[in-house]
């Protein structure tokens, strides 16, 4: 009977987001540097945009893209997409306060004009005649209280 083998301990290759440059830690818990040479070459390729990982299935698939022509490729311009994305948070900001399409007719009453003592008594029909009438106005004043308790919650926490 034989004990079981252990493997010897291997620093993990180093990256860009470490949290101490040069240095790694231990099973144990210790931190120790890496070797200057090994560190820089790592740092040199990590800066240059060669991945030190990349194995050669990788390199064969670079490769078989760089010979392919540039027009077959679907271009990303990242202003476009931010452009594109402000225009449609604009337009669904202006869906909240438009009249929707699937927003319910006004009812049919036979209702004049409010007359000053039917809107003193607060008549149900006639503050229904007014809220119909201004409703682009209402929607407006409500979505603007939206807005204002996000910012207000985003502002101060709550």
């Amino acid at each position: 009977m034989s004990a079981p083998e252990v493997k010897d301990f291997e620093p993990p290759i180093p990256t860009l987001y470490d949290p101490y440059p040069g240095y790694y830690q231990m099973p144990s818990g210790e931190w120790r540097a890496y070797d200057p040479g090994v560190y820089q070459k790592f740092m040199k390729q990590l800066t240059s945009g060669v991945d030190p990982q990349m194995d050669s299935q990788t390199k064969s698939e670079a490769k078989e893209f760089a010979e392919r022509s540039r027009d077959d490729m679907a271009t990303f311009d990242p202003t476009e997409e931010l452009r594109q994305g402000q225009i449609a948070e604009r337009e669904r900001k202006k869906a909240i306060t438009t009249t929707p399409a699937n927003a319910p007719a006004m009812p049919r009453m036979k209702v004049q004009k409010a007359t000053g003592l039917a809107r003193t008594r607060h008549q149900l029909s006639a503050l229904l005649t007014e809220a119909y009438e201004n409703r682009e106005a209402l929607e407006e004043k409500i979505a603007q209280g939206k807005r204002n308790r996000k910012e207000a919650g985003m502002k101060y926490g709550f």
